[in-house]
């Protein structure tokens, strides 16, 4: 494990045991609500697990656009541990745990509105936001403040696609001084990012 509690990530390096569902530390001094793990000695995908969307475990992948699907509810992590997702007993395994700290990060849901005002405060400016909408099949949306500076912020790169960087204004955002705003004046009902009626997920870092 490496780890930096105070801003809420830890690393974790770990070879699966042979259970699904054992458990693993992360290190940290709260529940992650968000894991990035990846298989690194097969072929796999990128597995996201949340809690962000109504405290249960779900997950989705990352180099795909599909919606999410449901974990069980031991798959939930701990102030103190995560779970396997392999029953391999040879997979070799690393985790990105990321827990909500205020003032660095924070992991988080909410619903399209398809209108313009769809703010979410997260306490501090964004310089990194990925998001995704989990109700329907749509890309893993990155944005941050250094290749776009002005808003709307719509220098976009897609986490499950090779394309180049993306920079139509209907897929822009608002990064604001306290949080960003799914829909802006330019895109207000992009399924992307707020359509209406749809639950997505994001993770932002300062």
């Amino acid at each position: 494990i490496k780890k930096n509690v105070d801003a809420g990530f830890s690393i974790v390096s770990y070879t699966a045991n042979g259970t699904d569902g054992a458990s693993v530390g992360h290190g940290l001094d709260s529940a992650p609500e968000m894991i990035i793990y990846k298989g690194t000695n097969a072929t796999g995908n990128w597995i996201v697990l949340t809690t962000a969307i109504d405290g249960s475990a779900d997950y989705l992948f990352l180099n795909t656009t599909a919606a999410k699907g449901d974990y069980p509810s031991n798959y939930t992590p701990t102030d103190n541990l995560f779970y396997n997702i392999s029953s391999s007993s040879t997979l070799q395994f690393i985790a990105y745990c990321f827990a909500s700290k205020a003032g660095y990060s924070k992991v988080g849901s909410y619903s399209g509105t398809g209108a313009i005002g769809n703010v979410q405060y997260v306490g501090f400016e964004p310089g990194f936001i990925i998001i995704k909408n989990t109700t329907s099949a749509a890309s893993w949306f990155i944005y941050d403040n250094k290749r776009d500076t002005t808003n709307p912020n719509s220098a976009v790169l897609l986490a499950d696609d090779s394309y180049q960087e993306q920079t139509e204004t209907f897929r822009g955002i608002n990064l604001n001084s306290n949080g960003f705003e799914a829909g802006n004046s330019v895109n207000y009902n992009y399924s992307g990012t707020n359509g209406s009626g749809q639950t997505y997920i994001f993770l932002a870092i300062k």
